[in-house]
């Protein structure tokens, strides 16, 4: 009876892990499509939760934020230091140049996870750990 308890938990998990692994692939067909249709468009694109999400995004935003905590600070400054924020300006332009640039590219990138090409549930679908 042990045993059989033991197999049906396990079937409950693998259930589990594959009904996740489904809506994850669902889901990332979703974001691909979207992707495609948008891939010209950064501002969209940034609309889109696997673009949004992608850990190099979340990266550059995160940069940006910092950029742009450090204006109030730096216009109290302009006085004293004006290429300061000269400077200031060109890091965050070039921060969100970074940023439009890499949001470009992550359309690929999530057209080849949706296309099984290292998609999220791919282990669990094949019955990987």
């Amino acid at each position: 009876m042990e045993s059989h308890d033991t197999v049906v938990t396990e079937l409950k998990s693998k259930n589990g892990e594959l009904s996740a692994a489904i809506s994850d692939l669902i889901r990332l067909e979703a974001d691909d499509e979207e992707a495609q249709r948008e891939k010209d468009n950064p501002d969209t694109l940034l609309e889109i939760p696997s673009v949004a999400n992608d850990p190099s995004i979340v990266e550059y935003k995160q940069s940006i934020d910092q950029l742009k905590g450090k204006n109030p600070s730096a216009r109290a400054e302009v006085d004293r230091a004006a290429s300061g924020m000269i400077s200031l300006h060109l890091q965050l332009a070039d921060a969100e140049s970074s940023l439009r640039r890499a949001v470009l590219s992550i359309p690929d990138v999530i057209h080849c996870q949706a296309r099984g090409r290292g998609g999220a549930g791919e282990e669990v679908l094949l019955g990987g750990e």
